[in-house]
């Protein structure tokens, strides 16, 4: 997140696969690297399972666990992308670490969508639309999307977005054609779990590390609050508002 080639990800992988646990490793590290007044994070939920040890995070803003009121939280983050457009404008820079060195007004955190299961809302075109938008102009306003699902899907993951998720993680998948719609061929052959193919200016097979879910509440407990923030099951005219230690 600290310049305009950070990137987008993408995580792919059947059930059983590791993808769930690489996504906890994920958001636990940032959790314990950024505070949060540098970083905050929107979840998408769609499967209502992955995200429930975090609603308490400082870090994170919002949850989703509905399609339909992921579309009001994605209108809202667009909004605040084109006032972050204006801030920059203002000062004449081209990427929000540069803003935030000259400016004398509040410094803009680092925000970062994470939707788990992003093929539910394959029918969503609205919502799409605003997810493609943001993966285009997103990185150097400080706007990052971390997207995972269980099987790709060409008609979600189509060839405007995908362009620019630049950095991919394909877990087991049943076939070549799947390992090629997320840009990882090979991620069919993989054997265990925790084994991926990662794309990143080349193709590399990594085993991941592992995180379970007990262990990952343990991590991110120092950056509870006692107020649980806003969950979000249906349509509402609010406004939107270290180190991972090895496992053993």
């Amino acid at each position: 997140m600290t310049d305009s080639n950070s990137p987008h990800l993408l995580i792919a992988g059947e059930t059983g696969s590791g993808k769930s646990s690489m996504v906890r490793v994920i958001l636990s590290t940032l959790i314990q690297h950024l505070p949060p007044e540098s970083l905050q994070l929107y979840l998408g939920d769609l499967k209502n399972s992955e995200f429930h040890f975090l609603r308490r995070v400082q870090h994170v803003k919002k949850v989703c666990m509905e399609e339909v009121e992921m579309e009001v939280m994605l209108n809202q983050l667009w909004m605040e992308i084109i006032k972050r457009r204006k801030c920059m404008e203002k000062y004449e820079v081209d990427h929000v670490n540069e803003y935030n060195k000259v400016t004398t007004e509040e410094k803009l955190p680092y925000i970062l969508i994470c939707i788990d299961e992003v093929a539910m809302l394959e029918d969503e075109n609205d919502s799409m639309k605003i997810i493609r938008k943001i993966s285009a102009v997103g990185r150097s306003l400080g706007v990052f999307l971390m997207l995972s699902m269980q099987r790709p899907d060409a008609t979600v993951i189509d060839g405007k977005l995908k362009v620019n998720m630049t950095v991919r993680m394909g877990f087991q998948c049943d076939s070549s054609l799947n390992a090629g719609i997320i840009g990882t061929p090979g991620s069919e052959l993989l054997e265990q779990s925790g084994q991926m193919i990662f794309k990143l200016k080349g193709l590399k097979k990594v085993q991941a590390p592992e995180l379970k879910l007990e262990k990952a509440k343990k991590l991110v407990a120092p950056f509870r609050m006692t107020k649980e923030i806003e969950v979000s099951t249906e349509v509402k005219e609010e406004p939107l508002f270290g180190v991972l230690d090895d496992e053993e």
